[in-house]
């Protein structure tokens, strides 16, 4: 009986998952890799809800997962109290019903900078729901955690290179922390890429002369790969 339950246990654990009726939490949608992972995730069935400090940086992603059919909503927080980012981030879960799914795009070091006139900074703010997001992860001992290099295609759309390192990769320390409760993590570094990253619209993408370009899209496949891998497997770098 022990042993039909554990190889019963182990199928369990080793069916790819789904992300039908999901709810992705997208914060900091300017980047092509996310535009391009937020449209992916929702043409599978997932719910996407995007936190970004502008409208024009989110409003064309949020329009098309709904011109195709997908659920999404955007949002453009406002400089506000740091006390406010709880309050955000239960409306976000209101709205998905649960934060299955983190797509990070902001600096988390920018967490709790404020203004001279005792605000907190848009990105601040957006570093701080990411990090509550973080938090209820660890609580509910489940989810999983996409994390872009914030600004990581400058020029994607000029077909130029424009890949800038940034300083948000989640400190060892905390990835290990978060392995051990059961929350995946996955590091996307474009900056280790040698070729420009454009974002593929209806348009034919404006490739540089030497035709070597990487699509936003192929980085998402592979998000999306790592995000449907069973429980058994985790896929750390992409």
């Amino acid at each position: 009986m022990m042993t039909t339950t554990t190889k019963n246990q182990y199928r369990l654990n080793s069916l790819p998952e789904s992300v039908q009726g999901k709810g992705v939490a997208v914060i900091g949608g300017a980047s092509a890799v996310v535009r391009a992972t937020a449209l992916l995730l929702a043409s599978r069935g997932a719910t996407v809800l995007i936190l970004g400090r502008h409208e024009q940086d989110f409003q064309r992603t949020v329009q098309a997962i709904r011109n195709s059919g997908g659920e999404a909503i955007g949002v453009a927080v406002k400089a506000c109290s740091v006390d406010d980012v709880e309050q955000i981030v239960d409306e976000v879960e209101g709205y998905l019903g649960s934060i299955d799914i983190l797509v990070n795009n902001v600096d988390l070091a920018v967490e709790g900078q404020a203004s001279a006139a005792g605000k907190t900074d848009t990105r601040a703010l957006l570093a701080g729901c990411a990090g509550e997001i973080i938090c209820r992860m660890k609580d509910h001992g489940k989810g999983h955690i996409i994390n872009v290099r914030a600004g990581d295609m400058g020029k994607a759309l000029s077909g130029q290179p424009g890949v800038v390192a940034s300083a948000n990769s989640l400190p060892a320390s905390l990835r290990r922390e978060l392995t051990q409760l059961g929350i995946k993590v996955t590091i996307v570094e474009p900056d280790t890429f040698d070729d420009p990253i454009v974002l593929e619209t209806d348009t034919q993408p404006r490739l540089p002369r030497n035709g070597a370009a990487l699509l936003a899209r192929n980085i998402a496949e592979g998000v999306y790969y790592s995000v449907t891998q069973s429980r058994r497997v985790d896929v750390v770098l992409v």
